[in-house]
């Protein structure tokens, strides 16, 4: 198996060992169905990774794009443009799932956790070091420092 499947081999395994985790904790803890929970995480968590992830993909490529055939000059795109972009593209992701975790848990009637919008960030954060700390870990020990040249 090549370095680059482990990789998104080991992101699947964070993306499902969250939403089960997270299922079993919202039926254990929260007396939620597992069929209603897991509704909950799965459907929040896969719309986070088809829209929020697509969203991401659009603004690095169109800023790789701009970069490559070297009209950032000709538009007036200066660094501050830039630095921005990067920044909202890294924080769509988790803005969209907490937004979606939020909405859910309205839709789903869980009422059983107090405050809907702390849970959600919670959640969202808890997702994301589960879908990037293992990925990115084995590719930075798999693949090293990356050097120009």
């Amino acid at each position: 198996m090549t370095r680059e499947r482990i990789i998104v081999l080991l992101f699947f395994v964070g993306f499902f060992g969250f939403t089960v985790g997270e299922m079993l904790w919202l039926h254990r803890a929260k007396a939620v169905t597992a069929g209603r929970a897991f509704a909950f995480s799965f459907a929040s968590n896969i719309f986070c990774i088809t829209v929020g992830f697509f969203v991401s993909m659009a603004v690095f490529g169109v800023m790789l794009a701009v970069t490559l055939d070297n009209s950032v000059g000709n538009i007036g795109i200066g660094e501050a443009t830039f630095w921005g972009a990067i920044i909202v593209a890294a924080l769509f992701p988790l803005a969209i799932l907490t937004l979606a975790k939020f909405f859910l848990l309205k839709m789903f009637r869980i009422a059983t956790i107090e405050n809907h919008f702390l849970y959600s960030l919670a959640a969202s954060g808890i997702f994301f070091l589960a879908v990037t700390v293992l990925p990115g870990l084995f590719g930075y020990i798999a693949f090293g420092t990356i050097t120009a040249g």
